[in-house]
């Protein structure tokens, strides 16, 4: 991503670039473009990805089943990914 922002910067659409964002130059990263990527998925109806929550089960990776993909516990009613 730092050689995709620094390439954006020299060739003069850093601001742009970013702008889909959201939050201009103040976002951070991977976590904004992740939502990004999420609103765009919502348009062909997959829904829940966000940054937040992604980063909360890859924290927590071990109380979802390996094979099925369930959580456990505090979990138990979703499905990693």
């Amino acid at each position: 991503q730092d050689i995709l922002f620094d390439f954006a910067k020299r060739m003069g659409f850093y601001d742009e670039f970013i702008a889909g964002m959201g939050k201009g130059n103040n976002f951070q990263w991977p976590e904004d473009a992740t939502d990004e990527i999420a609103r765009t998925l919502k348009t062909i109806g997959m829904k829940g990805v966000t940054a937040q929550r992604l980063k909360k089960q890859q924290e927590n990776w071990h109380l979802f089943n390996s094979s099925s993909l369930k959580g456990t516990g505090e979990f138990s009613k979703e499905y990693y990914g």
